[in-house]
């Protein structure tokens, strides 16, 4: 606003500069031309500060809209990270718990001990299962949840070591998440209901983490490019999370399969 009634204010002055003020001396003339000159500079530079006021208003609320997914993702992945705890907790009581158990088979306790061995087949161990072994504990339940949540036809490999990577570092679970994110998005609208696969690397050298994940993309594959680069929020989300950090993130294209790769610096890396 204040802008606005500067330059209605620069217009008012040229217009009485000119049509009020008599110009009967040398004085007269040069305040006409000097108030013409502040006119004119008004008059571009009010758009402009209009349009990076603008810019600024519209990167604002991006930064919020990334700020509170991240949040609603950090609490997601503790609620998960919780859960492996839990389920390795388990299979170390059921460990113990089975050899007990079996001890009382060689004793014929039969009726005691079957039942109850088969409740704890089917209620832990096909109920709990960690897929992946990455050496993360939090990465591997981020994977395990993704592929059992995926389409049938869709298989999510994984390739490397995290085990270097700090316990505590969410943000890796953001940059896994929105990755297999895009991935299935863009397999969904450009592949066929074949079987296919999404291949994960990652891998952690000089304090540096190093990570790319591709995906088929049997028709359009340019426009499929195009919409990850410029219509993805996830990957806009990948973007910050990479400049964050002093990092990169580019995408590829070969053979069929489009590739995203990121790479940058951990904090406390072991």
């Amino acid at each position: 606003m204040i802008l606005i009634f500067l330059y209605l204010g620069g217009s008012m002055a040229t217009f009485g500069a000119y049509y009020i003020i008599p110009s009967s001396d040398y004085r007269t003339i040069a305040l006409k031309i000097l108030t013409l000159i502040v006119s004119v500079v008004f008059s571009f530079s009010i758009p402009i500060l209009l349009y990076n006021q603008i810019k600024k208003s519209q990167y604002m609320h991006e930064n919020d809209i990334y700020e509170r997914q991240l949040n609603a993702q950090i609490n997601y992945y503790k609620s998960i990270t919780t859960s492996g705890y839990e389920l390795r907790k388990i299979r170390h009581d059921y460990n113990d718990l089975s050899i007990g158990l079996k001890s009382l088979i060689n004793s014929r306790k039969y009726d005691e001990v079957i039942p109850l061995l088969q409740k704890y087949d089917s209620e832990i161990i096909s109920s709990f299962q960690i897929l992946y072994n990455t050496g993360n504990d939090l990465t591997d339940a981020i994977l395990s949840d993704k592929q059992k949540n995926a389409d049938e036809n869709i298989k999510i490999t994984f390739e490397g070591s995290l085990a270097n990577v700090p316990a505590d570092n969410l943000e890796i679970c953001v940059l896994f998440n929105n990755m297999i994110d895009i991935a299935f998005e863009n397999v969904k609208e450009f592949c066929g209901n074949g079987k296919q696969i999404i291949s994960l690397k990652a891998e952690t050298r000089a304090g540096f983490l190093f990570c790319s994940i591709s995906f088929p993309i049997k028709n359009e594959i340019k426009k499929a490019q195009n919409n990850v680069l410029h219509h993805s929020f996830a990957y806009k989300t990948l973007k910050n999370l990479a400049e964050k950090n002093g990092g990169k993130i580019e995408t590829s294209l070969s053979k069929n399969r489009l590739a995203i790769t990121t790479g940058w610096a951990i904090n406390n890396i072991s």
